[in-house]
């Protein structure tokens, strides 16, 4: 594999393993993490190292974009590269009445990577006020689709119907 099929961060696909900035750093760390193995490998071509554990993040991301780790040169630039993505992705914030799961952070992020933009990260928050339902932050604007503000934006109507029904029972 040639450095130019590397390509620039904006063309990388991040699997839904990789929803969260902290997704995106592990993901980082680990390559640097296998780079300075297979590295040390090289050096020592002698000794017996053993081939250094990719995690399962690291599989997934290296064949959706059709990578491979046997270039000492490809690798430093997917690095540098992953680097300037971890600065520059698109960042949503979104805050929660209780912990998200993974699963439910992954079906998000591959919503908002279908439809928004195919490189965004989550940024996730805890909110207990909510109740039920998410806040949610672009650099542009606030969504706030929580149970709350649901009940905020349907108070008169909530009203009227109680004061229907108290008036229907007298």
């Amino acid at each position: 594999m040639s450095s130019a099929s590397i390509g620039a961060y904006g063309s990388y696909l991040l699997p839904q393993s990789v929803a969260t900035k902290r997704n995106l750093s592990q993901l980082v760390n680990e390559l640097e993490r296998i780079d300075n193995e297979l590295t040390a490998k090289a050096v020592h071509e002698g000794d017996d190292l053993p081939y250094p554990d990719v995690p399962e993040m690291v599989q997934d991301f290296l064949s959706l974009n059709e990578f491979s780790l046997d270039n000492s040169n490809d690798r430093s630039e997917m690095i540098t590269q992953l680097r300037l993505l971890k600065r520059r992705a698109p960042v949503v914030h979104m805050s929660f009445a209780v912990e998200a799961d993974a699963p439910s952070l992954g079906k998000i992020v591959g919503w908002f990577r279908d439809s928004v933009h195919s490189q965004t990260i989550i940024v996730v928050g805890f909110q207990p006020a909510l109740v039920a339902g998410a806040y949610i932050r672009t650099p542009n604007h606030i969504y706030d689709v929580s149970l709350r503000s649901a009940f905020k934006s349907g108070r008169t109507v909530l009203l009227d119907k109680i004061e229907e029904l108290s008036h229907g029972n007298e």
